[in-house]
């Protein structure tokens, strides 16, 4: 396993942090880390922000969507799907540890964790002011410890020797590794995430970074999902709750409330409100973004979520003609995910009184060309062209139209509500990549974790009064009367609440947003679910799929055994 950090990555990333402030960038560059780098005021800095850039290979590139979206109750593939994402979704012979998909996560953290271990093991001899080297210690624990709970979530026991001791800094590649025990490797995600919660500050320091929040409700969703584990504590639950409680109660103290307007939560511009907790960063400069149009290697960082589930809308017809084209409004239609018949119909049949659906999904597309060869009779540029409302369409109401009607049974793998939460009418061209900030940790989960840690506790009146927080925010539409829609929302019987509820309000208020796969492996669900909702996958979803295969390529660069898991 390579576990030494290349000049590359470290320089783009060094450069991206450093260029927002004033005077010269003097680089001196370096064929490999050395400890005395990281003794460094710029070292440890650099290093810190080496480590914040390795998240974009895990927050809304092509890749790490299809193993966290793909294949679950929410989401199977469009008809623009590639090989591996269909494997995936299928749970078929091609979910193998050859597959290209499982290569990113784990070629890249490891790295990753290793500049963090450069930090957190040198960066307290570092030439800085006491509360500047706290703090980016604090921020290389979060990291190492985020990066530690995406491996040991996706592949169970992971290295956390890379060569030169647990948890410690190393400089040359070795052909020996073990993989340590599911336990040791929450428990080092534990005691990073409790010193993070310590020493950093309440707020973020600056955009992007991670804050005493973010520390704390990762730790939440860790003492939760290792409840669910092989490496499950008696007080996992409890403690999951009370960390999740504490956020919520000393809300302000970190700057943190929900939006009013659930439509707001997504919306271009809102990516650091007072609803989100951490964010990964992106910026309309494409060098310091490493984003290259097209190239592969750097796609693998690039913020692509905006296109992922868009449908083919650019080839429907209405009368024979093609009314809408491709603009910045509309997406690039890539149509690698389409949403399930639960989703759109189960999840959120409520369309009414729920909120979440509208501003989740486009349902319509309007004319957005002056082509009269493309244009309909009777159809002007600016008139709706397609239409879902989500219901059965009878043959009078779409003949009653000039522009054409999608009942859920005329949803294609091609053509489908479009999940419009990472839109992006900002990005320099139609075809580019976005430079939103990708939003991984969000105050309406924290509630979501402290109802299902209670549940889990045999508390649903707890459970169900921070559900109810979300569900009545999700009863508000602006400018209209809402106290029945709040009422419908309301839950007044605990017994209704079970971890199938819960993981269905997750769905409401979270799909698409990469925890959805977590979250069925997690809850135990995920077999359950897929059988149920997900036809394409139903057939072939066995134990084994609760984790995914080590790559082959970890396995043969490795001397001594390195065992696969089970069943790959």
């Amino acid at each position: 396993m390579k576990s030494f950090l290349t000049l590359s990555a470290f320089y783009v990333a060094t450069v991206l942090i450093l260029s927002g402030c004033n005077g010269k960038l003097d680089e001196e560059p370096k064929s490999i880390l050395v400890p005395s780098y990281f003794k460094t005021a710029q070292g440890i800095d650099a290093g810190v922000t080496a480590a914040y850039s390795g998240l974009r290979y895990q927050y809304g590139p092509e890749g790490s969507m299809i193993i966290t979206v793909s294949g679950t109750d929410e989401f199977s593939v469009g008809d623009g799907a590639n090989t591996d994402g269909v494997s995936i979704n299928a749970y078929n012979a091609g979910l193998s540890a050859d597959n290209g998909q499982f290569l990113t996560p784990w070629n890249n953290n490891f790295t990753y964790i290793n500049t963090c271990n450069g930090v957190i093991d040198f960066g307290p001899e570092a030439n800085l002011d006491a509360a500047t080297r706290t703090r980016l210690i604090a921020e290389a624990q979060y990291l190492r410890a985020h990066y530690y709970f995406l491996l040991v979530q996706t592949y169970g026991a992971v290295p956390l020797d890379l060569g030169s001791g647990v948890l410690k800094f190393n400089t040359n590649p070795i052909s020996q590794s073990e993989r340590s025990p599911v336990g040791d490797v929450y428990a080092a995600i534990i005691t990073d995430l409790t010193a993070a919660a310590t020493n950093l500050p309440d707020k973020p320091f600056q955009t992007g970074r991670a804050s005493k929040a973010a520390a704390k409700h990762l730790l939440a969703k860790v003492y939760l999902t290792r409840a669910g584990s092989v490496a499950k504590q008696s007080d996992d639950y409890q403690r999951a709750f009370e960390t999740a409680k504490e956020l919520i109660d000393n809300k302000s103290v970190y700057g943190l409330n929900l939006l009013q307007d659930f439509g707001d939560v997504n919306k271009q511009g809102q990516e650091h409100s007072s609803e989100s907790i951490f964010t990964v960063e992106h910026t309309s400069d494409l060098v310091f973004n490493e984003s290259d149009v097209n190239a592969p290697a750097s796609g693998l960082k690039e913020n692509r979520s905006l296109y992922l589930f868009t449908p083919y809308y650019e080839i429907q017809t209405v009368g024979g003609k093609s009314p809408v084209i491709r603009d910045m409004n509309y997406q690039r239609p890539w149509r690698r995910f389409a949403p399930t018949s639960w989703l759109l119909n189960t999840a959120f049949a409520d369309k009414t009184n729920d909120s979440r659906y509208d501003n989740t999904f486009r349902t319509v597309w309007f004319a957005n060309t002056s082509d009269a060869s493309r244009l309909p009779a009777g159809m002007s540029m600016g008139d709706t062209a397609f239409y879902m409302p989500g219901r059965a369409v009878t043959d009078a109401e779409r003949a009653a139209k000039k522009y054409r009607i999608y009942a859920p049974s005329d949803y294609t793998k091609g053509m489908y509500p479009h999940m419009k939460k990472f839109d992006d009418t900002k990005r320099a061209a139609v075809n580019y990549s976005s430079t939103r900030a990708f939003m991984v940790h969000k105050f309406s989960e924290t509630y979501l974790i402290a109802a299902e840690a209670a549940l889990m506790m045999g508390n649903k009146e707890d459970a169900v009064t921070y559900l109810n927080v979300l569900r009545q925010r999700a009863a508000y539409r602006p400018g209209k009367d809402n106290s029945a829609a709040i009422t419908a929302m309301t839950i007044t019987d605990p017994n209704v609440v079970t971890l199938d509820f819960i993981l269905d309000e997750r769905s409401r208020e979270l799909c698409g947003e990469q925890h959805r796969w977590f979250d069925l492996v997690r809850t135990g669900k995920l077999i359950e679910r897929v059988k149920l909702y997900n036809p394409e996958g139903a057939a072939n979803i066995q134990e084994r799929h609760t984790l995914r295969p080590i790559p082959q390529s970890q396995i043969n660069l490795t001397v001594n055994e390195f065992p696969q898991n089970p069943g790959y």
